[in-house]
């Protein structure tokens, strides 16, 4: 199963350009605890290097609604577990965010698509992302919105 994972976060020296990039939480087979681990090391990493107020994630959408498998949906579940138990290890505010609200909050259309999200991205002047980082820096935008201005990775899977 695929687990490139897009994140965001302001840059601390305060510019408005957001930084954001893809950590690789890929894993083999239906063992999840590798990705877990990479996953919460990569997090833990970024939490430490930009001291962030708070940390987002994208909330899993179950299959009734959406089109994520159910592989897909266990993966999501038990990352956004990783990211509101690290956040809890920490003392750290953590928020989920609808991704729907996040692209129409970003775009205007809840149903907006990676590529939307990218040309908006674009719109902003900000640099020529992955589209995974991309859904990251729509999330980032959201929380910003919801949550405040000094946050750390709006973060999504793919």
């Amino acid at each position: 199963m695929g687990g490139i994972t897009g994140w965001a976060a302001d840059h601390p020296d305060g510019s408005t350009v957001p930084l954001a990039g893809i950590w690789d939480c890929s894993h083999e087979g239906q063992k999840l605890g590798p990705a877990y681990a990479k996953f919460e090391g990569s997090l833990i990493t970024a939490i430490r290097r930009l001291n962030p107020a708070y940390l987002c994630y994208e909330a899993a959408i179950t299959p009734i609604w959406g089109k994520t498998s159910m592989a897909a949906n266990r993966k999501l579940l038990g990352m956004g577990a990783v990211a509101e138990l690290t956040a809890a290890r920490l003392g750290m505010p953590c928020y989920d965010v609808h991704l729907g609200s996040a692209r129409k909050h970003f775009t205007g259309n809840a149903r907006s698509q990676k590529s939307d999200i990218w040309h908006q991205c674009k719109l902003n002047g900000w640099p020529d992302f992955d589209l995974n980082a991309c859904d990251a820096l729509c999330v980032l935008a959201y929380a910003r919105a919801c949550f405040g201005t000094h946050q750390i990775l709006g973060k999504t899977f793919a």
